[in-house]
């Protein structure tokens, strides 16, 4: 798809190679062809546009994409090795859907340089001619089209398109897979590990939906109450906690709690000295109630309660 002048993008995966003699190609005085890439294209480089390499693209790389000529587009420097036998001629690469490239001259040197080939092609459609005699450089197809001017091959099927308009390059069903949208991948899914129901709506440390959880818990506590014998306390209640003052058993308090509450009570209150009724409300300096204060009833005191109050 063209989007400006002569910078297109690919619509889907199409088949190049590395164009032989592409070296005397220069980019100029201290430049390099990736940032030429770069400044035409507006992009920044990603990965590696051959559709089969991971790699990050470090070199700007003339490719030859099939029926389209030479382009420029963005490869690793390993793809970018005239050596490099997968990105021969014939070797069946292709460029992956989405690449920035933008058109190159194809220039006397690439017309003249030796051809690197991985097996047999067709010069003109890249299409394996290994089954072919060796004399022959075309495939069937193109030397049909060759022998007759109107005849002509969908690019990617190579089915007959004569008939159709001269602008088209491909037959309708091509076209079509062309501008269909890419297959709806399945999202992705956790199931609970019990009933194998959805859960990808849960917290991603969650293995078992809501309710198979619950039975779950409810089973593991009959487990710890109940065994062959009968009931038993499970390990929380096996740790009997008593009172440190009185003994009582206060196991079914909180565990910060080191008190029952009548001890705690009694540390916390004030008692009068006579009739040990609650004095907390009355000032402090205050050690019997006001009832027994005005009783002043000396058989209910002691004598050092006598001689501090009466006397």
């Amino acid at each position: 798809m063209e989007l400006s002048n002569n910078v297109y993008t690919l619509p889907h995966d199409m088949k190049a190679w590395n164009v032989d003699g592409s070296a005397s190609d220069k980019a100029g005085y201290n430049r390099s062809w990736i940032s030429v890439w770069e400044e035409t294209t507006g992009k920044m480089p990603g990965r590696c546009s051959y559709s089969d390499c991971h790699n990050h693209a470090t070199v700007g790389g003339h490719v030859w994409i099939a029926r389209s000529g030479v382009h420029l587009a963005p490869i690793c420097t390993s793809c970018n090795h005239p050596q490099n036998v997968q990105r021969m001629q014939g070797a069946n690469a292709f460029l992956r859907a989405g690449t920035w490239i933008f058109k190159k001259d194809y220039t006397n040197d690439m017309a003249q340089a030796p051809r690197n080939l991985a097996i047999p092609v067709c010069d003109i459609c890249g299409q394996d001619i290994s089954q072919l005699p060796s004399s022959y450089t075309l495939c069937s197809d193109c030397i049909r089209a060759a022998q007759d001017p109107f005849s002509r091959c969908c690019q990617d099927c190579q089915q007959d398109i004569s008939e159709r308009p001269d602008h088209h390059v491909q037959c309708l069903s091509c076209y079509r897979k062309q501008w269909q949208s890419p297959p709806q991948r399945e999202p992705p899914s956790r199931r609970c590990q019990d009933c194998q129901i959805d859960i990808l709506d849960r917290p991603d440390h969650h293995v078992q939906c809501l309710r198979c959880y619950r039975k779950s818990q409810k089973r593991r506590t009959r487990q710890d109450w109940t065994t062959d014998s009968g009931p038993v306390q499970n390990d929380r209640r096996r740790k009997q906690r008593n009172c440190r003052d009185c003994g009582n058993d206060i196991t079914d308090r909180p565990t910060s709690h080191t008190q029952c509450w009548m001890c705690f009570q009694s540390t916390t209150t004030r008692r009068c000295e006579v009739c040990q009724d609650d004095i907390s409300d009355r000032p402090e300096n205050h050690v019997v109630c006001l009832q027994c204060y005005r009783s002043k009833q000396p058989r209910r005191f002691n004598t050092s309660i006598q001689d501090e109050y009466f006397f």
